[in-house]
């Protein structure tokens, strides 16, 4: 009398009992919630005066915007009050065919409060100004200390994922010519 070898079925499905095992143990770590993804951005390059319009080279990094976020799912736009980061908006929400720009102008907190509450799970762009941008990214959870001094650039890019009862995930990219 020999042994009988265990089937290869029963292997399999011992095997995907585990795997659904883990994948449990994992969702439980993970918080529930809605994942936001959340844009920011500082407006493009600016000509001088105290409410300037956008340079040539703004408006083309404006356009780029279209080139680099057309298809990300963008839901809303929130741009400061001012000329140059409302003209940084134009094309891509007229290609997104969203009917009008949103306030990026108020208080950090309340920016980050609003975009959660009225946008949760969806992919929002935010473009403000040299001295909010770091307000804003902490905003939303991102450590004072990576938001410092990243807000001079022009081409800076940063994809923040926000999820009630988790930290923050910072991608910070670059788009357009490159920016001194």
């Amino acid at each position: 009398m020999h042994a009988s070898k265990p089937s290869w079925r029963l292997v399999l499905i011992a095997a995907a009992v585990l795997a659904v095992k883990s994948a449990d143990r994992a969702d439980a770590q993970e918080p529930s919630g809605d994942l936001t993804t959340v844009i920011v951005i500082r407006h493009a390059e600016k000509d001088v005066g105290a409410d300037p319009s956008l340079t040539e080279k703004g408006q083309r990094r404006a356009k780029e915007l279209v080139r680099v976020l057309g298809s990300a799912g963008i839901k809303a736009i929130y741009a400061a009050n001012v000329k140059r980061a409302q003209q940084t908006a134009e094309p891509l929400q007229a290609t997104l065919k969203l009917s009008k720009l949103l306030d990026a102008s108020q208080a950090p907190d309340k920016l980050a409060k609003e975009v959660l509450e009225q946008h949760a799970g969806q992919t929002v762009l935010i473009i403000g100004q040299a001295p909010t941008i770091p307000g804003i990214l902490q905003a939303f959870g991102v450590d004072a200390a990576e938001g410092r001094g990243v807000a001079l650039a022009f081409d800076n890019l940063f994809i923040l994922h926000v999820r009630a009862g988790a930290k923050t995930k910072l991608l910070k990219l670059k788009y357009g010519e490159s920016s001194p």
